[in-house]
């Protein structure tokens, strides 16, 4: 598994969209967290056109669901 990590929000927005789900993190304790899981962070990644990221709605159902 890959945790996807961004150097800034911009780059996230460019890469994904204004609607991502997201937490700002120090690269510590995010590296630790992921090798915990056996996993890990690719920075400022590159993901392929037409590829479905979340919706304005998608985070607004998964705000509900979590509340």
């Amino acid at each position: 598994a890959v945790a996807f990590a961004f150097t800034t929000l911009q780059k996230l927005v460019d890469t994904l969209g204004e609607a991502q789900p997201w937490v700002a993190t120090s690269i510590g304790p995010l590296a630790v967290g992921v090798r915990e899981r056996g996993m890990t962070v690719l920075l400022d990644p590159r993901v392929a056109r037409g590829r479905h990221n979340w919706q304005p709605a998608d985070v607004a159902a998964y705000a509900r669901k979590v509340r």
